[in-house]
């Protein structure tokens, strides 16, 4: 789970793997992780930063 954290943050930084971010984090719930407050967090600081306001909905959605 920590590699996954580390690769999601790396990924946060980078605007031309936004999308990846996702997928990768997807792939993590498909292989039996649950994402927490520190994935989440992660993954809404990236939304904000991009601007993507579609997306941090649906992730709040997602951490009830």
């Amino acid at each position: 789970m920590k590699t996954y954290i580390v690769l999601l943050k790396a990924l946060s930084k980078r605007g031309d793997y936004f999308e990846k971010m996702f997928e990768i984090a997807e792939k993590m719930t498909l292989e039996g992780f649950k994402l927490n407050i520190y994935t989440y967090n992660i993954m809404l600081h990236a939304c904000s930063v991009q601007g993507d306001v579609q997306k941090s909905p649906l992730l709040l959605e997602k951490m009830r």
